[in-house]
């Protein structure tokens, strides 16, 4: 069996342990889970944030919090705390919108003046 599979394995065991008698909350971890497994490398971090948003809820719901299964998942959420908050926009993530709007003639040479657009 590969990492992955062993690791849903677990993984679902732990949740099942955690919320007994309700198994619409295991399946549904189980389905986000599946789909962060197998999202593409542009998806993941969204697909993953889904699964630990589900696990804290879970956790949040009344789980045993001293059972060691409650205790690897509360990990879990903790290690992956941070993709569920909002990531800072960085310098690199704007892309400004320019259109030319004059050609201005010089001694040196021709410069192209633009000017960006407040529609898109």
């Amino acid at each position: 069996m590969i990492d992955e599979a062993l690791f849903y394995e677990r993984f679902l065991a732990d949740v099942r342990r955690c919320a007994p008698g309700r198994r619409a909350v295991v399946l549904s971890v189980g389905r986000r889970l599946r789909g962060a497994l197998g999202a593409r490398p542009g998806e993941r971090e969204r697909r993953w944030a889904l699964v630990v948003r589900a696990i804290r809820d879970l956790l949040r719901a009344g789980a045993d919090r001293e059972s060691p299964p409650a205790r690897r998942l509360r990990d879990f959420v903790r290690e992956n705390a941070d993709l569920t908050v909002a990531r800072d926009v960085a310098i690199t993530d704007l892309v400004p919108r320019l259109r030319p709007a004059a050609v201005l003639a010089a001694r040196r040479g021709r410069y192209v003046l633009f000017t960006t657009r407040a529609d898109r």
